[in-house]
């Protein structure tokens, strides 16, 4: 079965050295880009997001933050992280409405904390949105940031040899690198970890539909199915229901059905992450987490143990995963296992370490609708606003196209739903594209939740 999701690319890359760029593959606005396992290295996120051109940066200036990047800790100086600052805070964002989505081991990984920290807020402050995955690691960093004392680093749940980033972090902050006085390096590293928190997510997805043909893609940090979500709804007492007597031939050409569980699915996991981040903005995710669960993980089920599943499993055989669902996860080390059509592996050990610097750039790019809405005005009495399409040069002159309104059953007059009617010796059988609009707000000008909304297929709105 063909599936309109996101595009699997696996790159032969040496994220060491600075990036082609495949014009096939430079992301536009409204695309969505996902990375498999970071390992808290930064250069491979930043070789990424060269390579799909949403940043750009000088040759000399990248291979430089790599050479300070292979440094021991031991050898690192003030003048290094000062010149690692500068060098990042002089990257180009050259496309901010992409949303970039971290399987996750951000941070607490193998690398270096601090120069991913700076790529992160430097995104955030151009914009960009980024989503981090909540991962085994990325939990463990959390446990530690949210302890009332911090004096002394203790993993009861990670081998100290694999969240040497971490420990990296709090060497430089003491040893005067990141600021010459400790206060002001805690107080530094603080609105950095600030704002990797905020991008923390439990679970994620994205729905795209093309040509009557819907497709959801789920995304989680380790290998998950239905029971997991199921299983999350009932950790933080959300109204869910999955049909576990579905099987697949219930949904094979049902698709009333599929859009069905899909809008459900997705509402949940909406309401999932409304939910984690109230723990999160409490400092409280740690709490979530059970060290006796995760001991002895494999006798507890999906249901009984969801955080500690999404974070931490590996086993994949009974996880209920139907078509046209299509799972993306990282954190299992060996792709060639996953043999299900709809599950994608993008873990590797590209960049865990010095020596891996060679190897599989693994990714999903998932493209936006090849017409996007970049314009709204008002066009009649009542403020109702018509849509306006960027052309797409190989199938639409420079032209407007004109919307013809269709209205609500319930009679509303706020919000008005358009379905573009392109002149046929232009459209070259790209479907017609349905687009909500709300009614603009003349008075003020304003351009925020009254005006036109921005929205993919894919579920991703601006």
């Amino acid at each position: 079965m063909a599936l309109p999701g996101p595009m699997h690319l696996s790159e032969t890359v040496d994220i060491f050295k600075y990036p082609s760029v495949d014009p096939d593959y430079i992301a536009q606005p409204g695309d969505q880009i996902t990375i498999g396992d970071l390992h808290a290295n930064a250069i491979k996120l930043i070789h990424l997001l060269i390579r799909r051109q949403v940043i750009s940066m000088d040759t000399a200036a990248f291979d430089r933050l790599v050479e300070i990047y292979c440094k021991r800790i031991d050898s690192l100086t003030r003048e290094d992280i000062i010149e690692i600052d500068s060098i990042i805070e002089n990257i180009v964002i050259l496309q901010s409405k992409v949303l970039i989505r971290l399987i996750g081991d951000t941070v607490f990984d193998r690398f270096d904390d601090y120069s991913l920290y700076k790529i992160l807020k430097k995104l955030h402050d151009a914009g960009v949105p980024v989503e981090i995955l909540l991962s085994n690691h990325d939990m463990e960093s959390r446990r530690y940031w949210e302890r009332a004392d911090r004096s002394k680093f203790l993993s009861v749940i990670i081998d100290h040899r694999c969240i040497q980033s971490g420990i990296r972090l709090l060497k430089l902050m003491n040893n005067g690198c990141i600021a010459e006085e400790k206060a002001e390096a805690e107080k530094k590293v603080e609105e950095l970890v600030q704002i990797h928190k905020k991008m923390l997510k439990v679970i994620s997805y994205s729905i795209k539909e093309i040509q009557g043909v819907r497709e959801m893609t789920i995304y989680s940090h380790a290998p998950i199915g239905f029971h997991c979500i199921q299983g999350l709804a009932n950790l933080f007492g959300i109204p869910f229901a999955f049909d576990f007597n579905l099987t697949q031939s219930d949904l094979d050409n049902n698709p009333e059905l599929v859009k069905d569980i899909m809008n459900k699915v997705s509402a949940v996991i909406d309401a999932i992450n409304e939910k984690f981040k109230e723990y999160v903005d409490a400092n409280k995710v740690g709490e979530l987490f059970s060290v006796v669960k995760l001991a002895s993980i494999e006798s507890y089920s999906e249901l009984d143990a969801p955080i500690e599943k999404i974070t931490w499993n590996r086993e994949r055989q009974g996880l209920l995963r139907f078509l046209p669902f299509t799972f993306c996860h990282g954190h299992h080390e060996s792709q060639a296992e996953e043999t299900a059509v709809n599950v994608i592996n993008l873990n590797n050990t590209l960049g865990v370490g010095l020596k891996s610097h060679c190897g599989k750039l693994d990714t999903l790019l998932d493209k936006a609708p090849a017409c996007e809405i970049v314009e709204a005005v008002a066009i009649n009495e009542d403020d109702v606003v018509a849509s306006f399409f960027q052309p797409d040069a190989e199938c639409w002159p420079a032209a407007p196209v004109v919307a013809e309104m269709h209205g609500r059953d319930n009679g509303s007059d706020d919000i008005a739903a358009y379905i573009l009617q392109p002149a046929a010796e232009c459209w070259f059988a790209k479907p017609a594209v349905p687009v909500v609009a709300e009614k603009h707000d003349r008075d003020n000008g304003s351009d925020g939740e009254s005006a036109a909304k921005r929205r993919r297929l894919s579920g991703y709105a601006y």
